[in-house]
């Protein structure tokens, strides 16, 4: 007679929980048969629109009692490397089947890959927080962070091709990269509430630049104007996007693309409405 072992029972209910949460957020997810230490991949989806983000989900299954500490994972410094790698997020998510609820880890993040190089071989131990929940709430801020960083390097990565070809051909050359790195950015802003549907600002980043401005010295216009902008994305995106931040190289071109476009178009009336406006 065949038995299955009770430990592949529990990774198979656990593999299934953790798959269920990012369903029930609408993104799509394909387990992984050939094994090479993930056991899904998540594909983004935000209202219905698949995003060109992914993640790779590791599930590790426990029926041991977590009331007195979670348990932690053994994991091959080679694994962690390899992770460390590649471009898509890598979440661990250690899931009890018997009390229903998990926690999450975030392996890249956590080991100095020089050191990881060293001693490939070795075997390194990932710890769960409990201030790390794996519930809905931590679903959708891995989404966003997710996004938020595949744009990061798809700007950063489109802006150094352009700087070459303007190096190497002149403006005509980077024409092309131009578009790419602006598409880029208009589509992030309007994902992340910057812009309306119809493709104007949106009133909360509007308010937010002017509430910046009513406060602030207008003597050096160019650099409050910026200041303001900065400070209007990063609300934005808080606001919207789970509370998420924004790495520095994709707010510095953020700033740079909206300021343009905001004070090309609204400077004056702005401008006059913060010079009559009274102070608090």
């Amino acid at each position: 007679m065949t038995h299955r072992p009770v430990q592949h029972r529990i990774a198979s209910l656990a593999v299934a929980a953790v798959r269920q949460q990012w369903n029930l957020q609408g993104h799509a997810v394909d387990e992984i048969r050939e094994d090479y230490g993930e056991d899904l991949l998540v594909q983004i989806c935000f209202d219905g629109v698949m995003d060109p983000a992914r993640i790779w989900v590791q599930v590790k299954g426990t029926a041991q009692d977590c009331s007195s500490g979670l348990p932690s994972v053994r994991i091959q410094a080679h694994q962690i490397l390899r992770w460390s790698r590649t471009a898509d997020l890598v979440v661990v998510v250690l899931w009890n089947v018997v009390e229903e609820r998990g926690w999450f880890a975030l392996p890249q993040a956590n080991f100095d890959p020089i050191e990881l190089c060293e001693n490939p071989s070795r075997m390194l131990t990932l710890s769960f927080s409990r201030d790390r929940p794996f519930d809905c709430g931590s679903v959708t801020s891995l989404a966003w962070g997710a996004r938020i960083e595949h744009t990061n390097r798809a700007v950063v990565y489109s802006g150094v091709l352009l700087d070459e070809d303007l190096f190497e051909g002149g403006p005509a050359t980077g024409s092309r990269q131009r578009s790419t790195w602006i598409a880029l950015l208009f589509d992030f802003s309007m994902a992340v509430g910057i812009f309306q549907p119809d493709g104007h600002f949106s009133q909360g980043f509007t308010d937010a630049i002017r509430d910046y401005l009513l406060e602030a010295d207008l003597e050096d216009l160019e650099t409050v104007t910026r200041q303001a902008i900065l400070v209007a994305i990063v609300s934005t995106v808080s606001r919207n996007c789970a509370r998420s931040g924004l790495p520095e190289a994709l707010a510095v071109d953020l700033c740079g693309f909206l300021h343009t476009l905001f004070f090309d178009e609204a400077r004056m009336q702005l401008m006059t409405q913060v010079r009559i406006a009274p102070r608090d």
